[in-house]
């Protein structure tokens, strides 16, 4: 092939070759530039599958124009040999150079983030990529991620070409619905895209295996080695990203890139780019306003709150008591109290601004920065955000949306290390509730002044 020329292409020389494909750097003669033209390998030529395959591939591409993905430029046929002409990307691919030298944690990141830029943008379009691994990323000289080969990409609309049971793509990358065969969503490139980032930190795969078998084996039923024992540098909060894209039961993994670039955005702030980070109390998460005046003669009621609340066996106490006596000021200096037995935060949720039960979860995922995702409820959106946090909720005005009491039982039910101190003119009447009744404060007798 080296020297011909098919169609207005001069082949100059053969860059790689794949399963789906056979790639050549060619000089375009009508507009003097560099491409990429992707043919079927000779023994596939006859296959019509995989020339309808290699139609979904432009297919997909071609729905997509985003600076982190390979730009397509047609489809063509010449002498009987169905080709695509591809952006010529230079570069080395995101394998080769993490192979190379140990990535620093900064520049993992921004890699990362353009990845899931780049896979946001297909998303977007309804395309999953389901073969995303470090081979097929390059990066450029100046250092911008291409990401390439739609060559297994489902275009959402079109039929799925792929044998419902067939397991294409690179074994080690794969999500376990894709091991094992099933059909896939978005989530299954939010998998891969966690083997990747686990991989460039470690420079060695999550999961592994002499034979298939025993891979698919671990990727189904085995934990990766901790990144933090194989990489001191690694901040919690990168690791702990790479650890939720690598959750095996879906409801529990990344829904969506969105909350993957909100996650790794976190981290690009200077404090949180050191790898054991200690907590002080100031550096405790929390949304308490100020108090504009002290306590005063609330101070038995405060230890005594204050104490339950530190009990392991009580996690939803209620201060229950006329409107005007003093829970929602109280309830706060709780709260500031108790900062340091919650590792992931104590919140205030204010309710009274609203009547509908049903706007309860919602208020308590926005004041928590929750983002939802159309593949889940946002009880499951909240459940999953809480479901391993020290956190503390503080539920204030509770009465007049009572009627959402159970779905906080729920929270409790399904996120253990969750508390909620709630504040209400009456009790919510849920198992394990402790209520602590307040009582007006004494008026002073003018006459004893």
């Amino acid at each position: 092939m080296i020297g011909k020329t098919i169609s207005h292409y001069r082949i100059l020389e053969k860059l790689g070759e794949g399963g789906m494909g056979v790639v050549y750097k060619a000089e375009d003669a009508k507009l003097q530039r560099l491409t990429a033209l992707k043919f079927l390998p000779e023994n596939l030529m006859r296959d019509a599958e995989a020339k309808a395959r290699l139609v979904q591939e432009a297919r997909a591409a071609a729905a997509l124009n985003h600076p982190n993905i390979c730009t397509i430029y047609e489809i063509n046929e010449s002498e009987g040999q169905s080709f695509l002409a591809l952006e010529f990307v230079e570069g080395e691919t995101l394998r080769k150079t993490f192979i190379s030298k140990q990535l620093l944690v900064n520049s993992v990141i921004e890699y990362a983030i353009q990845i899931a830029e780049g896979l946001q943008a297909a998303h977007e379009k309804g395309v999953i990529h389901r073969d995303l691994k470090s081979a097929n990323l390059m990066v450029t000289p100046k250092g911008q991620i291409k990401i390439m080969d739609f060559g297994l990409a489902k275009l959402a609309g079109s039929s799925f070409l792929t044998k419902e049971n067939a397991t294409m793509g690179t074994v080690a990358y794969m999500s376990p619905e894709q091991a094992r065969g099933k059909k896939v969503d978005q989530r299954t490139d939010l998998w891969s895209f966690g083997v990747v980032l686990y991989e460039i930190l470690t420079g060695q795969l999550p999961f592994q295996g002499d034979h298939e078998q025993v891979l698919i084996y671990a990727i189904i039923n085995e934990t990766p080695e901790p990144i933090s024992a194989l990489r001191a540098d690694v901040p919690n909060e990168l690791e702990n990203i790479v650890n939720k894209a690598l959750q095996k039961n879906l409801t529990n993994r990344y829904q969506s890139v969105e909350e993957i670039l909100f996650d790794l955005n976190k981290i690009l702030e200077p404090a949180s780019l050191s790898p054991s980070p200690t907590k002080s109390l100031s550096a405790h998460l929390h949304n308490l306003p100020a108090p504009a005046t002290p306590l005063i003669g609330r101070e038995s009621e405060l230890e005594a709150i204050t104490k339950l609340l530190r009990r392991p066996e009580i996690r939803l106490i209620t201060l229950t008591g006329p409107g005007g006596t003093g829970k929602t000021r109280l309830s706060l200096q709780v709260a500031t109290n108790v900062l340091a037995n919650f590792d992931d935060g104590v919140f205030f949720v204010s309710l009274a601004p609203i009547n509908d039960p049903a706007l309860v979860l919602s208020t308590i995922a926005e004041t928590l920065g929750v983002i939802t995702s159309p593949l889940r409820s946002l009880s499951e959106s909240l459940t999953a955000h809480l479901a391993e946090k020290r956190l503390l909720l503080v539920l204030d005005n509770f009465e007049q949306i009572v009627a959402a009491a159970p779905s906080l039982a729920e929270l409790l039910g399904a996120c253990p290390e969750l508390k909620i101190l709630v504040t209400s003119r009456v009790v919510l009447h849920l198992t394990g509730e402790h209520e602590f009744a307040v009582q007006p404060l004494a008026t002073p007798d003018p006459k004893q002044s």
